[in-house]
């Protein structure tokens, strides 16, 4: 069995265990894996507490190889079939090893050699411990202000980095020094070739530069009712070159134009799906209004709504790992406000597949829940798009909104098909447990859940 098949095949563990980040028997494992390998490389040969100390430092410094590359991962992993979720595990338990090692390498060094003065070395010693703790400190700021996350991340690393070398004034040819140079090495390394595929992926022979559309996303009531959507745009992406279109596949998006300091600002976004129009290929991004980039992105939508707004764009990727469902008789896809996006295209490939004698799924059931019931507009050309090309009639689609009804006869827990499409709206909350088990017991072949 591959890497990538082993991770697909795991098993969702019990809910006391979520409360730590472990949600799956890859969870577990890797944090087992990961302190059982630190445990071993600070004990075998060291006979006292001195020693003890000066392996904590030497064994942290050698992690923060891993450790540096950070966001980089998914290009170095890139084709190894190996998703991003893996190398966040990796990164999340690293770092907090990371800080017991540098903790205990300080106080040891503080402990047994009972310095006279505040040396530079010891003072560098202090200052890297102090910013490894800022570090995992500023994962707070990561949903409320993911550019000030991102850009202080960035920079609090850089400064560990810069103490850790003043803490270690020897060759940048020996321990530990020299993991640290690795470190450094692998990152500009990792750093051009990401600049390198954005200039391929964005700039094409004899082709325009990528550019990006952004539409205001409209609520059909009825044929004389439009209403323009506030809260998320779709961005229509012209890509120079075409690339294997794969479900679950991500980008980064760098869009000089939207801010001042968007110049400086890469961010991921899921393809919702793609299309060809007048010989050049696109994808749509849909991105839900929150705040910095995305606000901001927002704000440069039009107002009359046949109108976009345009403007330059670079992408990095595409990036993702592609889930194998062929197998898979029934297949559940459960999907919460913006999480749809990633869904439509496992909805997509399915259905062409099953047409082509590629899969094995009989049914496939969405359930996606919303919080307003004009969000369903997100998506709602696209699911039409799919469910008349659902000829075997095998997709069913169940939306759950929770508020904001926009009629005043629709009461909590009413429940409206959507005409002759396989679409129902239910005004409650999803409840995915009564699910999962009801569809467990009508399953056609082999069972597989996907949420987003």
């Amino acid at each position: 069995m591959s890497v990538s098949q082993w991770l697909t095949v795991y098993k969702v563990l019990p809910r006391y265990l979520r409360y730590l980040g472990i949600v799956t028997w890859v969870d577990l494992i890797l944090p087992l894996f990961l302190i059982l390998g630190n445990s071993l490389a600070l004990s075998i040969g060291v006979s006292d507490v001195r020693g003890l100390g000066k392996r904590a430092g030497l064994v942290s410094t050698i992690n923060i190889m891993p450790l540096f590359l950070g966001g980089q991962m998914n290009v170095t992993v890139k084709g190894y079939g190996v998703g991003a979720g893996f190398f966040a595990i990796i990164h999340r338990w690293l770092s907090g090893i990371l800080v017991v090692e540098g903790t205990v390498h300080l106080i040891v060094t503080l402990s047994t050699e009972r310095p006279d003065s505040l040396t530079p070395s010891l003072a560098a010693a202090i200052a890297a411990t102090v910013l490894i703790f800022a570090i995992c400190l500023s994962s707070v700021l990561r949903r409320r202000g993911y550019e000030i996350f991102i850009n202080s991340h960035y920079i609090l690393s850089g400064a560990v980095i810069a103490a850790l070398y003043l803490h270690n004034p020897t060759s940048v040819f020996t321990p530990p020094t020299i993991y640290l140079t690795i470190a450094v090495g692998l990152l500009i390394v990792t750093v051009l070739r990401r600049l390198t595929l954005t200039i391929y992926r964005s700039v094409g022979f004899k082709k325009p530069l990528s550019r990006a559309s952004i539409h205001t996303i409209v609520y059909r009531r009825s044929r004389q009712e439009n209403i323009p959507l506030l809260d998320a745009v779709h961005v229509h992406v012209r890509l120079p070159r075409k690339w294997t279109y794969r479900a679950g596949q991500y980008i980064n998006l760098y869009m000089p134009g939207v801010s001042r300091t968007s110049f400086a600002q890469l961010h991921p976004f899921c393809v919702a799906w793609w299309y060809s129009k007048d010989g050049s290929d696109y994808i749509v991004l849909i991105i839900e209004k929150k705040h910095g980039f995305t606000k901001q992105l927002c704000s440069h939508r039009s107002i009359e709504l046949n109108n976009s707004a345009e403007m330059v764009a670079l992408i990095e990727g595409p990036y993702g790992r592609e889930l194998d469902l062929d197998s898979y008789g029934t297949v559940l896809l459960f999907a919460t406000g913006i999480g749809i996006a990633a869904q439509l295209s496992y909805i997509w490939q399915l259905l062409n597949r099953s047409q082509t004698g590629q899969s094995r799924t009989k049914k496939i059931q969405l359930y996606w829940q919303v919080e307003r019931e004009v969000h369903m507009a997100w998506v709602a050309d696209r699911m039409i798009e799919l469910t008349s090309q659902d000829v075997s009639q095998i997709l069913n689609i169940q939306i759950y909104v929770l508020s904001d009804y926009l009629s005043l006869e629709t009461k909590e827990g009413s429940r409206i098909p959507r005409g002759d499409l396989e679409i129902d709206v239910t005004y409650k909350a999803m409840n995915v447990d009564s699910i999962v088990k009801q569809e467990s017991g009508q399953r056609q072949g082999r069972l597989a859940i996907l949420s987003k």
